[in-house]
Parts: structure tokens; C-alpha cells; sequence
């Protein structure tokens, strides 16, 4: 993973203005053999080519429980209820807030059964006015990899009947690293917790303890290249500190 351990944004929160209310972008360039290995998943292994600008609506790994086994699939980001008529409304669904997951229809249910891990090596926020956004990367310090918690479902589409499952990611308050740049972060899970998570020994009062921000000491974020705005951009030296890259 190429990342800078040791570089930490510091910054007044007041004078950096949040610019997005959501996670919207990370990355990943794990390979497949790589992402069973650390998750321990037993299906095939699907292409998983790495993805230095993931976006919304993009087909992105997630491991999730499955016969009473972990597995990967390539699932679409924003999730898309299996109620919904299109998939327009995943777009709106790229994130769940974690305070909110009990009492919102779409959320709710995945919730109690349709919980997955999203794997990852850093992911992406900014700060800045409209038209001047600065992106900042957030990672383990120790360049280990993030798992999101998130949720998934599967929809069927009303007319061919073609089936698609999709993801979101779950959002918490920010701890000290993140908080400068946003008021947002994903809740990003210890590998103690993924048994819990994906169901494998759980009870409903243990989930809600697991959705908090993670140890701000064991991560750093440094400012990026702009060029990771544009979404068509997926290369490595995007993640490279903006004073190398």
C-alpha cells in the first residue's frame, strides 16, 4: 500500500470547511488471494483488479456470511432496497448513518441479517470551497487494511428479472485524525469485531457498541493530488503526499 506512515494532517476544524456530508470515495489494491487470505473467505475468487478512485455506483469486493461461510462478491455501491423499482434511488444510499440504522426502512432490515465487511486501503475526503476541494487520503498508520462495516441486499429487477446486489457503508462520528477534515467517518471494524459483525456470534446489544469511531492514533492522512476528483482518474500516484506526487 503506498501511503506515508507518520505524515498526520493537523488542523484547526474551524477553518476547514466541510465540503461533503458522506463517505464517497476510497480505494483499494488488494488482490483477491490477498483479501481471502486476511478475511478468510472460502469461495472462488473473483477479479478483483485494484481501484485507486472508488466510486458510488461501482462494482467493489465485499465479504459477507453466506451457508456459514464468509465469502467475497462483487457487489454495486449504494444500496437498492428490494422493494425499489430502480436503481436509481442506490445513488442516495451510499452511506447509512449508524445512529439512525434501527429506525430507517432501507437499513433496518439488512441490519438484522445482511451485514458484510467492506475491504479496504485508505479512503478519501476533502475539505475547501466548491470548485477549490482539497482531497485529503485517511489510512492505517501501520498501512494495514481498513474492513467498513456495511450492509447489503439483493434486488431483482421487475421486468428481465436480473438480480444485483449492493452495499453501503456505515457512517460514525469522527475521531481526532478525521474530525479537521469532516464530521463523518466510516465505521471501520477491528478484526476482533468481524465475527460479531457478520453474524457469526452476535447478540443486537453487542452490534451497536462496534459502531464508533475508530482509534485516531493508529491513523494519518495527508493531502492529495486534486486529480482524484476526477473519478475517469484511477492510477496509484494519486495517493502519493501532494508536495511528491
Amino acid at each position: 500500500m503506498r501511503h506515508p506512515v507518520g505524515i498526520c494532517l493537523h488542523a484547526n476544524p474551524q477553518t476547514l470547511k466541510r465540503v461533503c456530508s458522506m463517505c464517497g470515495r476510497f480505494g483499494i489494491e488488494l488482490p483477491a488471494a490477498e483479501i481471502a487470505s486476511i478475511f478468510g473467505t472460502h469461495n472462488g475468487l473473483p477479479n478483483i483488479p485494484a481501484n485507486y478512485n472508488a466510486a458510488p455506483t461501482q462494482i467493489l469486493p465485499v465479504i459477507h456470511r453466506e451457508e456459514r461461510e464468509r465469502i467475497i462478491g462483487m457487489y454495486r455501491w449504494g444500496l437498492i432496497p428490494s422493494w425499489a423499482k430502480d436503481v436509481s434511488i442506490g445513488a442516495r444510499a451510499i452511506n447509512a448513518r449508524a445512529e439512525t440504522l434501527e429506525t430507517k426502512p432501507m437499513f433496518k432490515t439488512p441490519l438484522k441479517s445482511r451485514r458484510c465487511l467492506v475491504p479496504a486501503s485508505l479512503f478519501i475526503e476533502w475539505t475547501g470551497e466548491k470548485g477549490a476541494k482539497q482531497p485529503h487520503a485517511i489510512a492505517m498508520a501501520d498501512k494495514s487494511p481498513l474492513a467498513f462495516a456495511g450492509l447489503w441486499e439483493a434486488w431483482k429487477h421487475p421486468e428481465s428479472g436480473e438480480r444485483l446486489r449492493s452495499f453501503t457503508i456505515i457512517t460514525t462520528t469522527p475521531n481526532e485524525t478525521v474530525a479537521p477534515i469532516h464530521d463523518r467517518m466510516p465505521v471501520i471494524l477491528p478484526q476482533e469485531a468481524w465475527e460479531v459483525w457478520l453474524g457469526e456470534e452476535t447478540t443486537p446489544e453487542t452490534l451497536n457498541g462496534l459502531l464508533c469511531p475508530y482509534t485516531a492514533s493508529k491513523m494519518v492522512a495527508w493531502d492529495i493530488s486534486p486529480a482524484i476528483n476526477i473519478v475517469k482518474n484511477n492510477h496509484g500516484d494519486l495517493w502519493l503526499p501532494l508536495n511528491s506526487a
